[in-house]
């Protein structure tokens, strides 16, 4: 698995390719899978819109919150992986 700060060398394009792939939300103590709904980058902070999988809501969480398994990488396969 990797954070999602992975995403950092990746383009506006690949960065909107996370919309609709799940990843991991820590939520000190506990991490739950989420589907990214929304990507933005804010103040230099890439920031996700994400809803549980099992459950309701959504919310804007800081990427640094967000894990990516290794599943959703390889889907995405943008060329820059970093674990």
């Amino acid at each position: 698995m990797a954070t999602i700060q992975t995403i950092n060398c990746w383009s506006v394009v690949q960065q909107a390719r996370l919309i609709g792939q799940t990843a991991l939300l820590r939520e000190h103590p506990l991490s739950f899978k989420v589907r990214i709904l929304n990507v933005k980058t804010a103040y230099g902070d890439t920031q996700l819109q994400v809803s549980p999988v099992d459950g309701t809501g959504l919310t804007w969480v800081s990427s640094s919150r967000i894990t990516l398994t290794d599943d959703t990488l390889k889907a995405l396969d943008p060329g820059c992986h970093q674990s």
